[in-house]
């Protein structure tokens, strides 16, 4: 392994969703029956064989802010 490849590729997302609560029971209703959405940026790092290391931050539509650090590695 003479070389050691690394890229960095950064990308925006949006992703949106509906909650629903068939029963009416109004356990935990703080997200029954609302849009919920989110919007973010991130980073895709790919390294070493099939491993990715994915970086993320994003706002939501209740406000809520927050940043994800994900693992990726490919079964084989």
């Amino acid at each position: 392994m003479r070389h050691f490849a690394l890229g960095v590729y950064p990308y925006v997302y949006a992703d949106a969703g509906y909650t629903d609560d068939p029963t009416g029971n109004g356990n935990d209703a703080s997200y029954r029956n609302k849009l919920l959405g989110t919007v973010g940026i991130g980073l895709y790092v790919p390294y070493i064989y099939d491993n990715l290391l994915r970086l993320e931050y994003g706002l939501s539509m209740q406000g809520q802010a927050g940043f994800q650090i994900n693992f990726v590695h490919a079964l084989k």
